[in-house]
């Protein structure tokens, strides 16, 4: 993946840890609040060259496995079509549970095009069903790009916008590639609340840590 490296996604997992490792309260004397993520894994065709090692998997698996009990977990691999990897969202009881979902988190080849209308949507589906009273919720797309469906029609960018935003939780985009620092996910991040978080090199990501953070 031009020189990506797993030291590059390890910074990227350490700096949403530190997303989810502050402050976990919904208000002064609240009981702490539980954390929720949903992965959303771009298995387009394009992937096969931008991360021919299943990287995104193995970054998504190490991060799955920093939550703690009682937190939930969620995934979709996207393409032309998309699919869930868990069924739902799936709340982590313990050492085992993480095991073994980290053991269904595997790639299943990449192929097709980038819906991301689609996979925003059936990610309210999933979220939508799930309890997550008290919830610190995200969704984490890991992506190498923009849409791009057959026929795009002209206000195609424009729904995948809306549903992203039907969403109602922060939408963090982790760019896989500089042509991923696209303008629509710049988009999607400042109109959920998100952020995009180039992984194209260590210094780009301890820069958007800096920036946030300190």
């Amino acid at each position: 993946m031009n020189g990506f490296t797993a030291r590059r996604f390890l910074i990227t997992i350490l700096f949403l840890h530190l997303v989810f490792a502050m402050p976990r309260t919904a208000s002064a004397g609240a009981p702490l609040e539980q954390a929720a993520v949903m992965f959303l894994l771009d298995d387009s065709g394009s992937m096969l060259g931008n991360d021919p090692h299943n990287q995104r998997y193995a970054a998504s698996a190490l991060f799955l496995a920093a939550l703690d009990a009682g937190d939930q977990v969620g995934a979709l691999r996207f393409s032309t079509t998309t699919q869930q990897i868990f069924e739902g969202m799936q709340p982590i009881t313990g050492e085992a549970e993480k095991v073994r979902l980290v053991e269904q988190l595997q790639p299943a080849g990449a192929d097709g095009y980038t819906d991301m209308k689609a996979a925003f949507l059936a990610a309210r589906d999933v979220l939508d069903t799930a309890d997550l009273d008290n919830t610190r919720t995200m969704v984490v797309i890991l992506t190498d790009g923009k849409p791009e469906v057959p026929s795009m029609s002209a206000g195609y960018q424009d729904e995948a916008l809306e549903a992203a935003r039907a969403l109602g939780v922060p939408v963090y985009a982790i760019a896989l590639t500089y042509e991923g620092q696209s303008a629509f996910l710049a988009r999607v991040a400042q109109e959920t609340g998100g952020q995009v978080i180039p992984a194209v090199g260590a210094d780009d990501l301890l820069d958007s840590f800096l920036h946030i953070f300190i």
